[in-house]
């Protein structure tokens, strides 16, 4: 099984506000996040995390948190992912997801045919093969900032212009329906189909009163 997350943020205090998360400490929440991980994910999925992984510095805080989390893992780098903390990660494959877009294939568990999903830290709204029925794009960085709410108004806007759907998702843990854990293809497709439903005709709304804001007065750091 492939599965899919972003902006975990492990042992980031700021982004429990930033991100509204439902926990008082880094503490509660680093422990109850690994219990929904491993909740959801086997020691054989493949899983990858498409950045901003751990909120620090240290190389052992990234083992220790690595170490409990089931799966095999692929780090696509993010902008808060220190590069010379990556290099020094064993038994991980990191690829820099923050200047590429990686492709990877996740066959429709159905009817087997190939399927494309294009990976990469921040929003693509033009990603590859953007026109083409089996491809994906899978992103994170924006979680549900000003920014986030931003792509999706982009997004809507390309569809009416070209008449298809853009088959980009925001992966961020954070997400309704990620609730902290790695999801599969279908259900990322799936949770952002119920999200759509749910946001309909509110985020015309948003974007009208926060037009002059331009960015969130929360700030992770």
């Amino acid at each position: 099984m492939i599965r899919y997350i972003s902006d975990t943020h492990f042992k980031h205090f700021n982004c429990i506000r930033y991100d509204n998360r439902p926990w008082q400490s880094v503490e509660d929440m680093n422990r109850e996040m690994v219990e929904l991980w491993n909740a959801t994910v086997k020691p054989d999925d493949l899983v990858y995390i498409l950045g901003d992984v751990v909120w620090s510095n240290k190389l052992e805080d990234w083992t220790k948190i690595l170490a409990h989390l089931n799966g095999r893992k692929f780090i696509v780098k993010g902008n808060h992912d220190k590069t010379d903390i990556l290099r020094r990660l064993e038994d991980l494959r990191v690829i820099d997801g923050w200047s590429h877009q990686i492709v990877v294939q996740d066959p429709n568990s159905s009817t087997g045919k190939a399927r494309y999903v294009v990976l990469n830290h921040s929003p693509m709204p033009f990603f590859v093969n953007m026109h083409h029925d089996n491809t994906y794009h899978l992103y994170g960085h924006v979680h549900i900032s000003w920014d986030a709410q931003c792509i999706k108004h982009i997004r809507r806007q390309i569809e009416e212009l070209y008449l298809h759907e853009v088959r980009m998702y925001n992966v961020g843990c954070m997400i309704r329906g990620m609730d902290y854990a790695p999801r599969t293809l279908d259900e990322i497709i799936e949770i952002d189909r119920k999200n759509r439903e749910i946001e309909e005709g509110q985020l015309e709304d948003y974007l009208k009163a926060n037009v002059t804001r331009g960015h969130d007065k929360a700030r992770m750091a």
